[in-house]
């Protein structure tokens, strides 16, 4: 399988595993073991899907397999990933640090859902094909 196709999937999957999440959340109180058992996936998984991405995204560039468009819908990708992430080391982090969050923490999980989703998408659309240059026909 090309490394595209696999960051395409972790993808996919890690966005299932969030909407799964937040589902469970919105619906319950979103906490006991089969939760926290899915939330640690979540976490394994958005890890490598980071990891994937930039090395996909490398090796596209070092090819120039890539068109310019593609290379823009990267970075955006890239960004929103990275804020996702962000938000999300802060929502683990607020586990254990309750006082820091407060209230707001619902607040920030439906924040942290809008930019993985999104980063996902922008990222599942970058190597769906549409922004492949001529090189790599």
């Amino acid at each position: 399988m090309q490394p595209t196709i696999v960051v395409r999937y972790v993808g996919l999957l890690l966005a299932l595993l969030g909407i799964v999440m937040l589902i469970w959340r919105t619906a319950s109180s979103g906490s006991g073991s089969g939760y926290d058992t899915v939330r640690l996936i979540h976490i394994i998984v958005a890890l490598a899907f980071i990891g994937l991405l930039e090395a996909a995204l490398a090796r596209s560039k070092r090819e120039g397999t890539i068109n310019a468009q593609g290379r823009q819908l990267g970075m955006a990708g890239r960004g929103l990933a990275t804020i996702a992430l962000l938000i999300g080391i802060f929502l683990l982090l607020s586990l254990f640090l309750s006082w820091v969050t407060g209230d707001t923490y619902s607040i920030v999980v439906y924040f942290h859902a809008v930019f993985g989703i999104l980063a996902v998408g922008i990222v599942v659309l970058l190597f769906s094909g549409r922004y492949r240059s001529s090189k790599s026909n």
